[in-house]
């Protein structure tokens, strides 16, 4: 699956869970590995549902820069409510949603090419511009995650 790599680099990151370095980020290693799995899912719950006969293009170039750059700009984005983390993550909660994120991801591959959600920033996206997208944002909080843990190469595999 296009997402299992990236997945399996946030749960490794869940014993460290409770780690915050606010000189990189004002939240910690929990926050940012909720808020990647909230994203996931809820990002490939509206590919679901989206009708792909509905499918409707139009251009954004923020949305040209980031898939063609393949990176978010640190400090720009804000996370909608509905992905944002609770008060307390447990790993309990964590699990869950890894475990969630791995079967809707498993899922919104197989979907029609014009399912599509539609994004605040960007706009509507196609199934593949979609999942790129996923991936590229969940890259994002993994090279936060080694930013905050101060590891030497802050760089997510790929």
């Amino acid at each position: 699956m296009f997402l299992d790599d990236l997945l399996d680099q946030l749960a490794e990151y869940i014993p460290k869970r409770n780690v915050i370095n606010k000189d990189v980020s004002v939240v910690g290693v929990d926050w940012h590995i909720d808020h990647a799995l909230k994203s996931v899912i809820l990002i490939c719950k509206s590919l679901k549902l989206s009708n792909p006969d509905k499918f409707s293009w139009e251009f954004s170039l923020s949305r040209s820069f980031v898939l063609t750059s393949e990176s978010i700009p640190r400090g720009k984005g804000v996370a909608p409510p509905i992905s944002l983390p609770p008060e307390e993550i447990t790993v309990k909660d964590i699990n869950r949603q890894l475990a969630e994120a791995r079967k809707i991801a498993a899922e919104a591959e197989k979907l029609p090419s014009n399912s599509h959600f539609r994004h605040g920033y960007f706009g509507t996206l196609r199934l593949d511009d979609s999942l790129q997208y996923i991936r590229i944002h969940t890259d994002h909080h993994l090279k936060i995650i080694q930013d905050i843990l101060g590891l030497e190469e802050a760089t997510a595999k790929k």
